[in-house]
């Protein structure tokens, strides 16, 4: 139960940094239950399998939450996205555990944004495009606080996000 709730904490604190209330700053936190269900599954205390359904039910839920109008679009099509999309944000976080079972956790966080990165790279240039949960997004309304944008991109404040979780977390 406890797992379950880490993933719901995780997914509230990411919905809830994207919304146009100031919360953005929740978003320096929403992964920590990510790296700490990963440090479970590590530990044995929880399967790799339900390491992954944990991980997906945060995306399912932040997915849904925040990228809800694309219902009005099609609503098949939108159950689709939702489902897929949770999918495909899962695999970076299987390569965290997977890189954290055959090296150390230092190398495995280095692997878990390197594929995180390359996930969004090709997330924005391939035909399924889904730019809208690009993590360096989540400043859109605080434009102030990212212009050195100009220089790393969108891709830089995702790493910023993530480094954040991690250093915190740890």
């Amino acid at each position: 139960m406890r797992y379950l709730l880490l993933a719901l904490a995780g997914a509230v604190s990411a919905t809830l940094a994207w919304s146009e209330l100031p919360l953005f700053p929740l978003i320096f936190t929403a992964w920590i239950p990510l790296f700490l269900l990963e440090e479970a599954a590590f530990r044995r205390r929880l399967s790799g399998r339900a390491y992954f359904g944990y991980c997906y039910v945060f995306f399912l839920i932040w997915n849904i939450a925040v990228t809800w109008w694309v219902k009005n679009a099609s609503f098949a099509g939108s159950v689709l996205a939702f489902t897929l999309n949770s999918l495909f944000m899962c695999v970076p976080l299987y390569v965290l555990h997977r890189a954290r079972l055959a090296w150390n956790k230092t190398f495995a966080y280095v692997a878990f944004i390197a594929a995180w990165l390359a996930f969004e790279y090709l997330h924005l240039n391939w035909e399924l495009s889904w730019p809208w949960l690009t993590l360096g997004n989540v400043f859109a309304y605080y434009p102030a606080l990212v212009q050195w944008y100009e220089y790393t991109g969108v891709a830089g404040g995702t790493l910023w996000v993530l480094l954040l979780n991690m250093l915190i977390c740890e």
